[in-house]
């Protein structure tokens, strides 16, 4: 048995708004660059990437591949928000670089945010694909 309509759809819906979060954070990066008076940074101007990486690549795999568990509303939303924290550090570092005022703290800490909330993600959908699997134990 694969996943339902339903779920397909949840899939879909998440492809298109990462597709167009991907564009907007990406014409952001460009536009933000475009005003900063010739000092360029690379964190800002791939922004975009972490969102396409993380985000688009994973749920488009998802999408088209026939798989038999889709992650859950709560494992969903924690691997989401460690793609928005790892995307919001890098814009975060370039626009510290751009302004010449760099705070290492905050680097580190969006890092690490997002390095928790990515791996919980990951982990909580390898914990229900394997608990998916043995229905006694649900």
């Amino acid at each position: 048995m694969f996943i339902s309509e339903k779920n397909k759809k949840k899939l879909l819906i998440a492809v298109l708004v990462y597709v167009g979060i991907t564009a907007f954070i990406a014409l952001f990066g460009a536009v933000y660059e475009q005003f900063s008076h010739n000092v360029h940074t690379p964190y800002m101007w791939f922004a975009w990437v972490w969102v396409l990486g993380f985000g688009l690549v994973p749920h488009l795999i998802l999408f088209f591949l026939p798989v038999k568990y889709v992650p859950g509303t709560l494992t969903s939303s924690t691997y989401n928000f460690g793609v928005a924290m790892i995307t919001l550090r890098s814009i975060y570092v370039g626009v510290v670089t751009i302004s010449n005022t760099p705070d290492t703290r905050w680097m580190l800490a969006y890092l690490i945010v997002s390095i928790i909330f990515l791996s919980a993600g990951v982990l909580m959908y390898l914990g229900g694909l394997i608990f998916s699997k043995n229905k006694s134990v649900l």
